[in-house]
């Protein structure tokens, strides 16, 4: 099991992100940060690829893998900070085996909260 965070914004649909390490992050570095718009840490992850390109190329493979480990270790945390600022409100953590399963937990729990206040 997994545990999830759930973000919701008025006529947004909800969000789920799961916490820990990504492989998808850790093996697209980069690359899944551009598809995720952090445009922020991309940019400054790009620049320093670049810079370091320049002063030598014997340290580019290292500070890629370095930055891989990175994108694993941080990338859902800047995913996270990305939807905060974007005023998703943090609604619930909930434990599920898929991002999907832990949508539905959480509409499920919502709807029967409501019928209960009724």
């Amino acid at each position: 099991m997994q545990t999830f965070f759930i973000f919701t914004k008025k006529e947004h649909p909800n969000k789920a992100i799961d916490n820990g390490f990504s492989k998808i992050s850790f093996a697209f570095g980069l690359f899944w940060g551009l598809n995720k718009g952090l445009w922020l840490p991309v940019s400054i992850n790009f620049s320093l690829l670049l810079i370091l390109s320049l002063y030598s190329s014997d340290f580019l493979t290292g500070f890629i893998l370095f930055s891989n480990i990175f994108w694993g270790f941080f990338g859902k945390d800047l995913l996270i900070q990305k939807y905060l600022e974007q005023n998703y409100s943090p609604e619930n953590i909930v434990s599920a085996t898929s991002k999907e399963k832990a949508l539905l937990i959480h509409q499920t729990k919502n709807k029967n909260e409501i019928s209960f206040n009724n």
